[in-house]
């Protein structure tokens, strides 16, 4: 063999092989990012709304501040503690996968009529509207499409439930918000009396006194334990109460101490009547805002000790 064409295929074979040994020992190559359904600046969102089931809630920030209402600022603050990345999650979701570009029948999708309509508008008053439809055969994601826009989409399933949960199930104004399943007990004290109702997993009841007190009546508790897990306010009039006892709060007219499994307890104070006679003041303990509770939700609470559901 020639010698020059010898040593060409030997240089052939480092290259190869050179080129195999980076490919095997590095790394894998980085996956191109998935394709963005919208984006929209968090800090610029102004108003949503969404419909779902027939419900249409509208939501609404106030200018100058960080504050969003339900249907709008003359409505109702939001919980933070629900509404929390919620502005973050409607600003952009992320494409789980391109289906079409040119959607055909969006019927066949649940996007004529859609499942869910959304309309998100900006500061500057550009609005982006959105369809959600149906599941994909695997459950997994949702089928979805831009308004003026003939693609159509999946998007990730739990995106979609909890944009549709903000029409049917907004997060109203409340002291706090615990999970259900994890209360242990709830203490009630008002004028010089306290009555403690305790959760028997055993029997599945709420039961008065010492764990082998009488169960409650059904008939009376009704909702209790889940009113008590996230007792709505109409209301916060102060995000500082400079003098608690002109509201009946030092010393608290009503004292209400809710148990939970491995965490510290809750403790809320209900005071005063308002002087409309349609709310009590009440602020949850150790925090420093002032909200106004509807006088028949605070008369419910009291009544667990002046009136006891046995």
């Amino acid at each position: 063999m020639n010698l020059k064409l010898s040593i060409l295929l030997v240089a052939v074979l480092l290259i190869v092989g050179g080129v195999f040994l980076a490919l095997r020992n590095g790394t894998d190559p980085v996956p191109e990012p998935r394709l963005w359904f919208y984006q929209m600046q968090v800090d610029s969102l102004a108003q949503v709304s969404v419909t779902h089931q027939g419900q249409t809630v509208e939501y609404s920030k106030k200018a100058g501040t960080f504050d969003w209402y339900i249907q709008g600022p003359g409505g109702t603050l939001v919980f933070q503690g629900l509404w929390g990345g919620k502005p973050l999650l409607l600003s952009g979701p992320k494409v789980s996968r391109v289906i079409s570009d040119n959607l055909v029948d969006p019927g066949n999708f649940g996007l004529d009529p859609p499942q869910t309509s959304v309309m998100v508008t900006d500061k500057s008053g550009n609005v982006i509207e959105f369809h959600l439809g149906n599941l994909t055969p695997d459950t997994q994601d949702q089928y979805a499409r831009l308004v003026g826009d003939d693609g159509l989409f999946t998007l990730t399933r739990d995106w979609g439930k909890v944009v549709n949960l903000l029409a049917t199930d907004p997060p109203f104004l409340r002291l706090f918000q615990i999970d259900e399943g994890r209360m242990e007990y709830i203490a009630v004290s008002d004028e010089g009396q306290t009555i403690t109702y305790i959760w028997m997993p055993q029997i599945g009841e709420w039961v008065i006194g010492a764990s082998g007190g009488n169960p409650v009546s059904q008939q009376d508790w009704g909702d209790t334990a889940t009113i008590l897990s996230g007792p709505l306010v109409d209301e916060r009039i102060a995000l500082d109460i400079v003098e608690p006892a002109k509201f009946g709060l030092e010393p608290p007219e009503t004292r209400v101490l809710v148990g939970i499994t491995n965490i510290p307890p809750i403790e809320f104070h209900i005071g005063n009547i308002t002087e409309d006679r349609r709310h009590r003041y009440a602020r949850v303990l150790g925090e420093a805002e002032l909200y106004l509770m509807p006088i028949d939700r605070a008369q419910r609470i009291i009544d667990l000790v002046a009136n006891p559901p046995s």
